[in-house]
């Protein structure tokens, strides 16, 4: 495996290091108390996802060879982009801009999760260029807004 396949997968891994520390700049934008309601009812679901995308990440590691991790990291990071969009679209505007750049830099994770499947590293390396930093905040971002419904 070459040294920039190696980089493509450490990146992945400090991911998983990010998701847990919960930091992030809160949600002060004003909800409506429907849009409010509606946050409290999706995020345990939201926060759900996230698990299963956090344990899928971990258990992948940087084991990008394996296929069947692969695809179950894929599949948790397709389910937590589709929550956190279902989230995004009952909040505020801020939240919705968050939870867009987090839904944004999901896909883009899943176009990498995607070329490694394919076993392209060097199309893997050439867009996981710049991801973690998104990510990171995306997962921060995330859990300000379920922790201030």
């Amino acid at each position: 495996m070459s040294r920039q396949a190696i980089a493509v997968m450490c990146a992945g891994s400090a991911i998983v290091l990010a998701a847990g520390c919960g930091g992030g700049s809160g949600s002060e934008a004003k909800r409506s108390s429907a849009d409010t309601a509606r946050a409290k009812r999706l995020c345990p679901n939201v926060i759900s996802a996230e698990k299963r995308y956090v344990a899928a990440t971990t258990a992948m590691s940087i084991r990008f060879s394996k296929t069947r991790l692969v695809h179950r990291t894929l599949q948790a990071s397709e389910a937590l982009s589709e929550k956190s969009a279902e989230l995004g679209r009952s909040g505020s505007v801020r939240d919705k801009r968050q939870l867009a750049a987090l839904v944004g830099a999901l896909s883009r994770q899943q176009q990498v999760l995607r070329a490694f499947e394919r076993h392209d590293v060097a199309q893997a390396s050439k867009l996981a260029t710049n991801i973690n930093a998104p990510l990171r905040q995306g997962l921060a971002d995330l859990h300000a807004i379920c922790r201030s419904t």
